[in-house]
């Protein structure tokens, strides 16, 4: 793991027990809390949008809900002065990992390099039968089905990185919490 996947980690299992409160029995709280969980979750890494993206895709019904564009819009609020820094900056995450990362030509090794460590990345005794495990239960309710989307997804979505340039182990990490 590298030193910002722990904040993102701490970030989205506090993500998911919000989300879990928010769709079971929404309060005040978690009104306010899941802006701010999320907002300290991109701020953590840019993978945390690959979770919100998922969870998002795994219920639609999500999109219904004003407390959820409002939400939206707490967190937009949030990373205004990170957005102003990266304007001022010449977006220089943004040009790292959409132009300079990606300089060197497909080469095969970075898709199986990518493929043969998925199993150890969540620990090389239980890798593969987590990985087993996931692909054949089936998600009883929301939560569930958010987290197989967030790690199928994330699954899916750095394999296809792999045909612009290698992909790091550690990237992946959001997929421990599911």
């Amino acid at each position: 793991m590298a030193l910002p996947d722990f904040p993102l980690l701490f970030f989205e299992v506090s993500f998911f027990f919000l989300y879990q409160r928010y769709i079971e029995r929404p309060t005040f709280a978690v009104y306010v809390s899941i802006p701010i969980v999320v907002a300290l979750m991109l701020l953590s890494k840019y993978h945390g949008l690959l979770v919100i993206g998922f969870v998002v895709l795994s219920n639609f019904r999500l999109l219904t809900r004003p407390s959820f564009w409002l939400m939206g819009l707490g967190v937009a609020a949030m990373l205004i002065p990170h957005a102003l820094w990266q304007i001022n900056n010449d977006f220089p995450s943004f040009r790292y990992h959409f132009l300079e990362r990606s300089t060197n030509p497909y080469w095969i090794d970075y898709t199986l390099e990518y493929l043969g460590g998925l199993p150890f990345i969540v620990g090389p005794l239980i890798g593969f039968i987590l990985i087993y495990a996931s692909a054949v239960t089936k998600s009883d309710n929301v939560l569930d089905r958010a987290m197989k989307h967030t790690l199928w997804g994330t699954y899916i979505f750095f394999l296809l990185m792999t045909f612009k340039g290698r992909v790091e182990g550690n990237w992946t990490i959001i997929v421990l919490v599911p």
